[in-house]
């Protein structure tokens, strides 16, 4: 830290949200880590548009949790969405033209291969930037009742479309009713 400028250490917040990106335990793990490192780190347990808020007005200035790495989303769509000079889900405002370009590259492949070899090339280059830390997925499991139709365990219908699957699901109610509920 006496390197970096910082002899004395710092304070930040780390920002959450509960069930939806962060795990509470997984984040005070991460407290004890930077504690010992001189890094004060004040967990915010946030509700979600306050979260999106700070999270894309880049002047927020501390840590959030993310959905980095680890995502259901297909690869070509993520580097470009969470890592893209002025994107929106760019949490950590990196402007990198070698990212950029390995990024352009990518939608431009004219075969799958060499799409992946670009991704590939992209998320290596992000994660060698030290842009953002890149934590282990929190396992997630889905149950629902037999009765909820035209649901099969999705979490997202794409992008982001997490709460356009409620428009999609009905209730039998007869087989609810047979079932004893």
């Amino acid at each position: 830290m006496e390197d970096a400028g910082y002899a004395e250490g710092f304070r930040t917040t780390y920002e959450l949200v509960p069930d939806y990106i962060g795990d509470v335990d997984l984040a005070q793990i991460l407290q004890g880590y930077w504690e010992e490192i001189n890094v004060t780190v004040d967990i915010e347990i946030t509700e979600s548009g306050a979260y999106v808020g700070n999270y894309s007005s880049k002047g927020y200035g501390g840590l959030f949790a993310t959905p980095s790495r680890g995502t259901d989303y297909d690869p070509l769509s993520y580097v470009r969405t969470m890592g893209y000079s002025g994107s929106m889900w760019n949490g950590p405002g990196a402007s990198d033209a070698v990212f950029d370009a390995l990024v352009d590259n990518a939608e431009a492949a004219t075969d799958l291969e060499e799409m992946m070899r670009y991704v590939t090339e992209a998320d290596l280059h992000w994660i060698e930037q030290h842009y953002d830390i890149c934590l282990l997925r929190v396992p997630g499991f889905t149950f629902w009742q037999p009765w909820l139709k035209g649901y099969n365990g999705e979490i997202s219908l794409g992008a982001g479309m997490e709460s356009t699957i409620f428009s999609r699901v009905w209730i039998d109610r007869e087989l609810k009713a047979e079932m004893g509920h």
